[in-house]
């Protein structure tokens, strides 16, 4: 272990935390004289930074010697090593400029010069010496307190043990002591408890002390302090001023909305209300979607220059007074979700780009986890787009597989390749949608002899009256079937017995069959992928539970 690469990456670590201590020590190991004096010098240790000099010049370094002596503004040893090195001019002109005028003519006699004959250099020069240390910081380590990795880094990082479990979500309690500020084991971090969970509208996700975030005796302390400066004020003494809120505590408070949290910033409590409501595991996916919409809640104002900018909080009921209903502005709108996004999703399955379609309808789900409604109409129809969503997600996912499969000539590769086009007309679609695996699924089944089938889905296509051609081609099938009703192909759908594909394995569960759903798309899948992660919304857990989508307060 002692080797140079290592001491480096300790001190690169160690220098991250401000433990300037360990970085003197590794510095000193591998010998790294130049970035040793720069620390002294960031430290105010001048004490140090002198021995750092004569270090230098045992080693018969003139440049380390040189910056030490800037460092330490030693006019004197600057002279004296600019002589020693051949540097006459520059020695002559940093004695000239500091007012060390015996040394400066010393130097002109020994060169054979008079005073005349350097009249024209500049006489415009000014002190340059670093500022002397007001403060010794070099006696101690930059402050710390030990704290548990959150929940939130655990997710968006993706270091969690497999998925989360169903449970809600919460940080370890820690309580502050006073030998955390430089005295503990900077490297040891505590683990991540994941256990339990709050829906409360009180919760501060970033509060690990006492109640564990619950705030339960918030108002309550509010009130003690108040009637406690009320009697020092009484009896004469000094009456503290009770801390405020901030806005973003206040939205935490006021609502019960993931999205409000996000606004206000405590990402924590917002993952936790999304673990409880849908289920959520998976955190990764709507990472840009926290991020804009924690930005999009505040407007900064620039200050002059060299001070910090202003952060003004935006609400979406500005006019409010009563600080128990401010609110957080509404970033996502539910009718532009549907006017924008939800018809670029239909438009690219009609153009055939099944694959960007299923990006856009699965980002039409995770941004409605995020999306706030005013009205109970808005909330139905938002549960109504999840299920949308799912199934074009599901039927989509089951076409491209079949067209990934459909150069396997074999027998057992026909026969899925004729089952996927079958289930993929199970899904729920808008008509015009509907008419395309309809004739998916005729054609194939036609073409491979599977006359019955194929004949059940031409009955089916004529019924949502397609265009001309379509039901031209529909009909002409139904009457070859009708000569031989039969399949060469035995497969494994029946039309007379209702049926869910599972999001997975893309296979029939029949009525009647064990399954598990996804808690927040609803998506089915036979009980062996409980506990995956489910593959239409990429969110929950499979098997998991929730209490239901919250979009309203």
């Amino acid at each position: 272990m002692d080797k140079e690469e290592y001491w480096a990456k300790l001190a690169q670590e160690a220098l991250r935390q401000g433990n300037h201590q360990i970085v003197e020590m590794c510095y000193q190991r591998i010998k790294n004289f130049d970035r040793l004096s720069f620390l002294y010098l960031a430290t105010g240790n001048t004490e140090k930074l002198t021995k750092m000099l004569k270090i230098a010049e045992l080693r018969g370094d003139a440049m380390s010697r040189f910056h030490n002596s800037i460092f330490l503004g030693n006019v004197e040893e600057r002279v004296r090593l600019l002589r020693e090195v051949g540097q006459t001019p520059l020695a002559y002109m940093t004695a000239k400029t500091h007012g060390m005028h015996e040394v400066a003519d010393e130097i002109l006699e020994n060169a054979g010069l008079t005073p005349e004959d350097v009249a024209d250099l500049p006489t415009h020069g000014t002190l340059l010496v670093p500022p002397r240390p007001l403060m010794r910081v070099h006696d101690s380590n930059w402050p710390q307190l030990a704290v548990s990795r959150s929940y939130f880094e655990g997710a968006f990082t993706g270091d969690m043990e497999g998925v989360a479990p169903q449970a809600p979500l919460v940080a370890n309690e820690a309580e502050p002591q006073a030998d955390q500020w430089g005295m503990d084991d900077e490297f040891s971090i505590p683990a991540l408890d994941h256990k339990g969970a709050s829906l409360a509208v009180n919760n501060d996700a970033l509060d690990v002390d006492g109640d564990g975030g619950w705030d339960l005796d918030a108002d309550l302390t509010a009130e003690l302090h108040a009637e406690t400066g009320a009697i020092v004020a009484e009896d004469g003494g000094l009456a503290i001023p009770v801390a405020g809120q901030s806005e973003a505590e206040i939205w935490c408070q006021n609502s019960p909305l993931a999205a409000d949290h996000v606004a206000a910033g405590a990402f924590e409590s917002a993952m936790q209300l999304l673990n409880r409501q849908v289920g959520a595991v998976n955190f990764e996916p709507l990472k840009d979607q926290f991020l804009s919409i924690f930005q999009a809640s505040r407007a900064i104002l620039t200050g002059n220059e060299g001070m910090l900018s202003i952060t003004l909080p935006v609400r979406r009921n500005p006019g409010e007074v009563d600080q128990r209903k401010a609110l957080p502005v509404l970033i996502k709108n539910f009718q532009a979700l549907i006017a924008n996004e939800l018809q670029e999703a239909y438009k690219a399955t009609t153009s055939n780009k099944l694959t960007e379609a299923c990006t856009l309808f699965r980002s039409i789900l995770h941004s409605l986890l995020l999306t706030i409604v005013t009205q109970a109409s808005e909330a139905e129809e938002a549960l109504q787009l999840v299920g949308v969503c799912r199934e074009y997600l599901l039927g989509l996912s089951i076409e491209l597989s079949r067209r990934e499969g459909q150069n396997d000539t074999s027998p057992a590769g026909v026969k899925r390749m004729l089952e996927l086009a079958a289930y993929f007309t199970g899904a729920q679609l808008q008509p015009k949608h509907m008419i395309i695996s309809l004739r998916t699924a005729m054609t194939a089944c036609y073409k491979h002899r599977n006359l019955q089938s194929a004949q059940t889905f031409a009955r089916r296509l004529l019924e949502l009256a397609p265009p001309g051609q379509a039901a031209t081609l529909a009909r002409q099938i139904q009457q070859v079937a009708e000569r031989n009703p039969r399949d060469e192909i035995q497969l494994d759908y029946d039309q007379y017995n209702a049926f869910v594909v599972c999001g997975i394995s893309y296979t029939p569960i029949y009525r009647g069959s064990p399954s598990v759903q996804c808690p927040y798309c609803r998506a089915h899948f036979k009980p062996e992928f409980q506990g995956n992660l489910c593959t239409i919304c990429d969110i929950s857990q499979i098997g998991g539970s929730g209490t239901g989508m919250v979009s309203m307060a």
